[in-house]
């Protein structure tokens, strides 16, 4: 990603950095209905263009500008495009809509010493596996934060306000204190403000990991209270997660997610806040569930066909914890692609997934990604409003970094 152009002064080490992304993706059948037709194209591009400017050996100082532009074309009997995000710039027809925007991404000061590092400016974050807090690289815009963080041996500090962010929700405010315990695990505290929801919430999450030979485990549990939208809150949600590495370059493995819900009308909030993650492929390539009111049953394969090309397999069923709340496809998202997705259902059976992708690496600075998957939608879909057929999606990315 990155090469070296020495500059004419003592110390000084200037670095470009380039980046290219080209996706496009067809939807079928957005509302599980074939004889709507309803359908959706998106061609979504990316360009990075920065730097870092590395002043001496423990002090960096970044820039990193980003233009990118998605093109959305829907067909079908529902009419067009319903939805605008008004922080774009976007020209639209009746099934038409194009969106541009020009973003700078990162642009900090980073200075280590010792074990400790400090990074004050417009920044990323990531908390692995990314299912709580991630960059959302995915999506054509990311995710950054003004903020300060201080690594410093086994502990990560945080505070900041988003900047960057498809929704662009300026208020919200975060902190986190994460401590790493080696074999214990990683246990975090992450407070969330969000007054244009009346948001003040409370995270405690523990990660824990253990590679035995060839079998890896991996368990992550999460507890919030607080507030959410004017009521109490008390939620959790968790993870259970096992692959097994065969001699012939084959990865089997195998996943089970739970998040609490419940009905809105309670005076109490149980629906877990699944906070600021990066929202694709945790739960499906399709990108229709998010952790949140669900119970998700996942196996696959990871297979390294060569030193350049993997190829995955995967299956996923989908139930509500509670039937009396929503669907919710992503961070406070109830039913994608206008699918009423919230309220009540007498069935907890959302539907399953089958995906398929693959990856290669053509070059050094060149990946291609392609992917196909299939989503046939359980009873309580149809109970909430959507149709009973397959909804298919597949992909095709190129990217170019230096």
């Amino acid at each position: 990603m990155l090469f070296f152009v020495p500059l004419q002064h003592a110390d000084f080490q200037f670095t470009p950095i380039l980046e290219i992304r080209s996706r496009y993706e067809q939807r079928n059948d957005l509302s599980f209905d074939n004889s709507l037709s309803q359908d959706r194209t998106m061609w979504v591009n990316r360009g990075r263009a920065g730097f870092d400017l590395k002043t001496d050996e423990n002090t960096t100082f970044r820039v990193l500008y980003q233009y990118s532009n998605v093109n959305i074309d829907d067909t079908g009997s529902a009419g067009g495009i319903v939805s605008i995000n008004p922080f774009y710039n976007f020209s639209v027809g009746t099934t038409f809509r194009a969106e541009t925007r020009q973003d700078l991404v990162e642009g900090y000061l980073q200075h280590t010493d010792g074990d400790a590092t400090l990074t004050v400016g417009r920044q990323m974050l990531s908390m692995y596996p990314g299912k709580l807090l991630g960059d959302n690289d995915w999506g054509e815009v990311a995710r950054s934060w003004n903020a300060a963080r201080l690594q410093t041996g086994d502990w990560d500090f945080f505070v900041g306000q988003l900047a960057l962010d498809r929704a662009n929700n300026g208020g919200v405010r975060l902190g986190m204190v994460s401590h790493n315990w080696g074999y214990g695990g990683q246990t975090s505290v992450i407070y969330k403000s969000d007054p244009a929801f009346g948001d003040s919430i409370y995270t405690l999450d523990h990660l824990y990991w253990r590679q035995m030979n060839n079998l890896g485990i991996g368990v992550e549990a999460a507890y919030q209270w607080g507030r959410d939208g004017g009521r109490d809150l008390e939620a959790w949600a968790g993870t259970i997660y096992a692959q097994l590495e065969s001699s012939n370059s084959m990865t089997f493995w195998g996943e089970y997610d739970i998040a609490t819900g419940g009905s809105a009308a309670g005076a109490k909030s149980h629906t877990f806040d699944d906070l600021y993650p990066s929202d694709h492929g945790h739960y499906g390539l399709m990108d229709l569930m998010g952790w949140r009111n669900m119970n998700t049953f996942g196996i696959g394969l990871d297979w390294s066909a060569s030193n350049d090309v993997e190829v995955s397999l995967g299956y996923y069923n989908f139930t509500k914890y509670d039937s009396s709340d929503g669907w919710y496809s992503g961070r406070n998202t109830i039913g994608p692609y206008g699918i009423p997705g919230g309220g009540a259902s007498a069935s907890d059976d959302l539907g399953s997934e089958v995906d398929i992708s693959l990856n290669w690496q053509l070059r050094s600075d060149t990946k291609l990604g392609l992917g196909i998957a299939f989503f046939d939608p359980g009873t309580a879909m149809t109970q909430m409003g959507a149709g009973s057929d397959n909804q298919t999606w597949f992909f095709a990315q190129l990217s170019w970094k230096r």
